[in-house]
């Protein structure tokens, strides 16, 4: 737990670099098992303002993150040439990280519901539209990618929280088309590599910046 958001991200940084982890997430609670072993980072200054339920929530996601993804296996995502050719290295990295993360939370969602934690899941989805939708946007891959990992625990709970009217307008009339791609993920066979790929191929076509 850190008692604010520069010394967690200090940390992190210097971890990252020892264990060769080439991108990290600025979350309010983060986990990771760079080391061989789970562990969640707390951000006290981010969570101190927040409501109880919602900082539970955050827990309990992070905790499931530790038992589905406890192993540095879980961290390890290939980068193709063509998306480096693309996008450029710093900018390919971030869009397969992200969509490894989004694959990842998918896990997590799904395994709460099913161990009967959906409350849990509401309650992450609540806190992501009250805390997390103010600079989403929809123009870019990347932000396409980040709108996929925020809506993510509908695929579960199935309700849309008047999401439509918290968006901007670049965003409306994407949830439904981005839905279905997660829900074609969850029910696919494949490992990370492979489904983190199928995230961003489908996103990119959702988005518009490749040739269909």
């Amino acid at each position: 737990m850190y008692e604010n958001t520069i010394l967690k991200l200090r940390v992190l940084e210097e971890e990252a670099r020892s264990s060769g982890v080439l991108v990290i997430g600025d979350f309010i609670t983060l986990h990771e098992a760079w080391r061989g072993w789970p562990r969640i980072h707390v951000d006290y200054e981010k969570t101190r303002s927040l409501k109880n339920r919602y900082v539970k929530a955050l827990l309990v996601h992070e905790a499931t993150h530790s038992i589905l993804h406890g192993s540095p296996l879980y961290y390890l995502v290939s980068i193709s040439p063509e998306l480096i050719e693309t996008y450029g290295f710093e900018n390919a990295l971030r869009l397969v990280y992200t969509a490894s993360t989004i694959v990842k939370d998918l896990e997590v969602h799904g395994f709460l519901v099913r161990q009967g934690y959906i409350d849990q899941v509401r309650a992450y989805m609540e806190f992501v539209l009250e805390k997390q939708f103010e600079d989403i946007g929809c123009r870019s891959l990347l932000e396409n990618l980040q709108l996929a990992k925020l809506i993510s625990p509908l695929v579960y709970i199935d309700e849309l929280l008047n999401l439509e009217k918290k968006l901007p307008s670049s965003c409306r009339g994407r949830i439904d088309r981005i839905l279905t791609i997660l829900k074609e993920i969850v029910e696919q066979e494949g490992n990370l590599d492979q489904k983190t790929y199928r995230v961003l191929q489908r996103v990119m076509e959702v988005t518009g910046e490749i040739q269909q």
